[in-house]
């Protein structure tokens, strides 16, 4: 028998020296380290659930989006999956809520049209409610957006006291749910949601607006307090009022003009100046204002009291106005998407439907019209 070379024998005795698992007939050292044959079919079988939601969420989309399914169990998915009915900027608005507030908003414009309304309209029923519906998402987003640049928050506390308001004005809640129930077949809670919220959120908007009058107003006062030889062409430059091509002049005021013109507070506040000096900022029917009293003198009358001269630097804020400039300027900036079939984003007049013609040659044909 020949002998093996010294280093073959070597080899030969570390490989018979290894255990039977790792030899070449016995099972892999790292066997045990793999996954149980099981498991790979659990991950196989995760792996095509995820493929079906995918596909089934796909179908619905395509169903919702396109051909505006509707049934109770579509609508049921719709709840789970948050398919947008519009986009503006990054802000989704919801497919389910746009869906579940056609009917209710529906039969509330039924009930409180005139007889022959639909007659009037160039669109169905469903079509102008959806359209509706879809403008108000569109705004009260824009709403929420402005808000949050000027830093006006809305508490729960806030809405709560709204509707509170609404209570104590009919002075029984269950009055006013059922009746809530009725016009819009909503829960008090959606009530909340879908019409007290956009009003608080509106209205705080608006006192920040106000406020921000005020507060130029005031700057203004500031500055002619310092030197009121240049009232004259502050109001020139700066006031709102009709007076500001004459300097802020207006006509002459007896005792009782000036209360009718300035309600009882802000009079007794010019009354108490005296010939030369500035008012605080007033607040009128008209808006902010700021008076220079010139002269007064008695009347020619004894019953008319004193006759004063003034002038009026006046601010008049209006926010129906400057919101919906903000609102304008909001949706020309972003990128508005709707994903309903039967409308078309137009900047310039909103949500419109496919049947419609485009609102700036309605308008154009209109103007021309005239």
């Amino acid at each position: 028998m020949p002998e093996l070379n010294p280093s073959h024998e070597t080899a030969v005795r570390a490989e018979l020296a290894k255990p039977e698992s790792a030899q070449p007939g016995g099972q892999p050292a790292n066997l045990k380290s793999l996954p149980p044959p099981h498991i790979h079919w659990l991950k196989r079988i995760v792996l095509w659930v995820g493929i079906g939601i995918v596909v089934f969420a796909l179908v619905m989309a395509v169903g919702f989006l396109r051909f505006s399914w509707q049934n109770p169990a579509v609508l049921w998915v719709a709840r789970l999956i948050p398919f947008p009915v519009a986009t503006i900027g990054g802000d989704w608005l919801s497919y389910y809520e746009y869906q579940t507030d056609v009917p209710n908003i529906a039969s509330f414009l039924e009930r409180n049209s005139p007889p022959d309304a639909a007659a009037q309209l160039k669109l169905s029923y469903d079509v102008y409610t959806r359209r509706i519906i879809l403008n108000k998402m569109v705004g009260e987003s824009v709403l929420d957006d402005i808000a949050k640049s000027r830093n006006v928050t809305v508490a729960q506390a806030d809405i709560d006291s709204t509707y509170d308001g609404y209570v104590q004005q009919s002075g029984n809640a269950a009055d006013v749910e059922q009746y809530i129930k009725q016009l819009y077949g909503w829960t008090v809670a959606q009530f909340k949601i879908k019409l007290i919220r956009p009003q608080v959120v509106q209205d705080k908007v608006a006192a920040s607006y106000f406020q921000e009058v005020k507060d130029a107003t005031k700057k203004i006062r500031d500055q002619v307090v310092k030197d009121t030889k240049t009232f004259g062409d502050v109001a020139k430059s700066s006031s709102d009022d009709a007076s500001a091509v004459k300097g802020g002049v207006i006509d002459p005021l007896n005792t009782k003009q000036l209360e009718d013109a300035y309600g009882a507070d802000a009079a007794k506040a010019v009354q108490a100046l005296k010939a030369g000096e500035v008012s605080q900022v007033l607040e009128t029917s008209r808006g902010y204002e700021i008076v220079l009293l010139e002269k007064v003198e008695p009347a020619a009358k004894k019953a008319d009291g004193n006759v004063y001269t003034l002038r009026r630097i006046l601010k008049a804020p209006n926010f129906n106005t400057w919101i919906q400039d903000r609102v304008n300027e909001k949706v020309k900036k972003v990128r508005v998407m709707l994903f309903e079939p039967r409308f078309r984003w137009e900047p310039e007049c909103g949500v419109q439907a496919k049947t419609e013609p485009l609102c700036t040659a309605t308008a154009a044909n209109t103007n021309s019209g005239q």
